[in-house]
């Protein structure tokens, strides 16, 4: 395959909706770089990551030119995290991102006052934190 190839992935992610301030989904067709090197089944979350704006990048849109999370799990499924630390990693950060979607849905806010509301609540606290309190806030 050639080294300038793209794997296109049609993927639908949580975003906006400007009238109503409700989460809907919207359809987006990402290109993802194809490197016969490095596999996407080999990609590894971010262990730099420290807000819940970052995480939602992340999974979203992605990092440095990398793949979202979303579209991996699209993609790949659970094919893409290779051990089980990699498996709980990313669990615990998928609560965390479906708080973010709770909140929105059933207060009306928008994604990115959700975002900031949990990291407000964060406060200096980890993301490992987060994801274990998250039902407290």
């Amino acid at each position: 395959m050639d080294r300038n190839a793209h794997i296109e992935v049609n993927e639908t992610i949580p975003a906006l909706a400007r009238e109503s301030n409700a989460v809907e989904e919207t359809s987006v067709n990402l290109e993802v770089p194809f490197n016969p090197v490095t596999p996407v089944l080999q990609y590894q979350m971010s262990r730099h990551i420290s807000s819940v704006a970052e995480l939602w990048r992340e999974f979203y849109i992605g990092l440095g030119g990398g793949p979202s999370i979303n579209s991996l799990e699209h993609e790949f499924g659970n094919q893409w995290r290779r051990s089980a630390a990699a498996s709980k990693y990313y669990s615990k950060r998928k609560l965390i991102i479906d708080k973010v979607i709770s909140i929105a849905n059933s207060t009306g806010v928008t994604v990115e006052q959700a975002i900031n509301q949990l990291d407000i609540f964060r406060g200096e606290r980890t993301l490992d934190w987060l994801a274990k309190n998250r039902n407290k806030y």
